[in-house]
């Protein structure tokens, strides 16, 4: 390619004299192409930072997701677990006082003084089921909440008293959560012939 001597100043540079290709000085060639290879690289580097970030963030997504719910049922339990220990020691402690066992649960024997709802499921009637059904019934036949059942049932005959819990993706899983929360020892065919007994009261907030 031809270059021919210029003695003027280009609009790219401020420097007069320069070889002149195509139209345009060397200089300035040069410069486009720098320049056009730089923000090609620009466009290039953006798309590996963006290919980048989105798999860190799909990590921590995989990490944190879970952890979060197993946060979350982690503190349906513990708040379930308390509720059931509160009531059970002030039982005993009543049973102990009088030489009977309680008749009635007073929502003001719940921390908040009043009957809380089931953590497990907030719509379920906040209220304790009261049942008499003999010393040696010590568990409800519905260990779950739903379709209508109070979040917690006592048996004033023996003064057990339990929380229901949700049902679980298998029989197994659903006693193993009450279990824990109730801090019973069930298997999966405990207690399946049973009855609730002759309901006696049902109490609930404000009742």
């Amino acid at each position: 390619m031809s270059a021919t001597l210029i003695g003027r100043t280009c609009g790219l540079h401020s420097r007069s004299g320069l070889y002149r290709t195509g139209g345009c000085c060397a200089a300035c060639t040069v410069v486009r192409w720098v320049l056009r290879e730089s923000s090609m690289r620009s466009r290039a580097f953006s798309l590996l930072e963006l290919v980048v970030v989105v798999v860190i963030l799909g990590v921590i997504g995989a990490i944190a997701v879970p952890r979060v719910s197993g946060f979350a049922a982690r503190s349906k339990v513990s708040a379930a677990s308390a509720s059931v220990r509160m009531i059970q020691k002030r039982i005993i402690e009543e049973e102990a006082a009088e030489g009977r066992y309680p008749s009635a649960i007073d929502p003001d024997w719940f921390s908040a003084g009043e009957i809380p709802p089931n953590p497990f499921e907030k719509t379920s009637p906040r209220s304790v089921q009261v049942v008499k059904a003999g010393a040696s019934v010590t568990e409800p036949v519905n260990k779950t909440v739903g379709s209508g059942r109070s979040a917690y049932w006592y048996n004033m005959d023996n003064g057990s008293f339990r929380a229901r819990v949700a049902a679980q993706g298998s029989t197994g899983a659903t006693v193993a959560l009450y279990n824990e929360v109730n801090g019973t020892t069930l298997t999966d065919e405990s207690d399946v012939d049973i009855t609730d007994g002759t309901l006696s009261k049902l109490f609930s907030i404000g009742g």
